[in-house]
């Protein structure tokens, strides 16, 4: 079964697939029974990797059973023994600016909502989150903040419905990760997770695309997807697919 799987790679985006949507990002850790799915597509010889635009510090704090990681949307991927860098985020100019702005919107959302830095494994920040999920509505000087990032010509990412942004120092979606973990990892077929409008990208250089629905996306309408699978039956439904990929 293992050497029918070997060139298959299962690709999970993180929030909302491998864990909770409803908890504050800082306090998301996947269940049991997705590490073991993780585990168990593992032990059948397949690639597991997690596609994400969590930081790599983050992720690997998570006790994750996976041959890679893709942090912040492909900025940076991990996998044994080498890290890959996006070249662009090393720009000094832009690194003085991007923390100038970073700084600006801590003080403006204040308490109103949780504030996540992204940074690469080498100290460098690249992005930042503004997750207001557990408050029940967006920080007043959201806009404010919106505004300057624009003018300064950092990419904002924001999904309507969505209770968070996030704003990049360069413009990045999830179909670089993709692409990338698709030749480091040198498989044929990707199975790409997400929950999202953000994953559409990697829905659309993915082979199979499975939308994982739960209670914050119920509105949400995807097209081209293969599949559409609750988040409570995602661990058994993913065991099926992989006893099928391997017959």
């Amino acid at each position: 079964m293992s050497s029918r799987l070997s060139d298959v790679g299962f690709l999970f985006d993180y929030d909302g697939v491998l864990s909770p949507i409803d908890v504050e990002r800082s306090r998301a850790y996947p269940p049991e029974d997705r590490l073991g799915m993780l585990s168990y597509l593992r032990s059948l010889g397949a690639v597991v990797a997690v596609v994400s635009s969590k930081d790599c510090p983050f992720l690997m704090s998570r006790g994750l059973s996976v041959d890679a990681v893709a942090c912040v949307n492909g900025l940076e991927v991990r996998v044994p023994g080498y890290v890959v860098l996006d070249e662009r985020v090393l720009d000094p100019s832009k690194q003085v600016r991007f923390a100038k702005l970073v700084n600006v919107a801590e003080g403006a959302i204040g308490g109103e909502a949780y504030l996540e830095r992204k940074k690469l494994s080498l100290d460098l920040l690249v992005g930042v989150s503004i997750d207001w999920r557990s408050r029940e509505q967006e920080p007043s000087r959201l806009l404010e903040v919106v505004s300057l990032a624009k003018e300064l010509g950092f990419p904002v990412k924001w999904v309507p419905r969505e209770p968070f942004i996030d704003i990049y120092i360069v413009d990045v979606e999830k179909d670089l990760a993709v692409k990338l973990l698709r030749k480091i990892l040198n498989v044929r077929k990707v199975v790409y997770f997400g929950d999202s409008l953000r994953d559409l990208p990697a829905f659309e250089v993915s082979d199979i695309s499975v939308f994982v629905r739960h209670g914050s996306n119920r509105d949400t309408t995807v097209s081209r997807v293969n599949y559409v699978v609750n988040y409570e039956e995602l661990p058994g439904w993913v065991v099926r697919l992989a006893t099928e990929l391997s017959s």
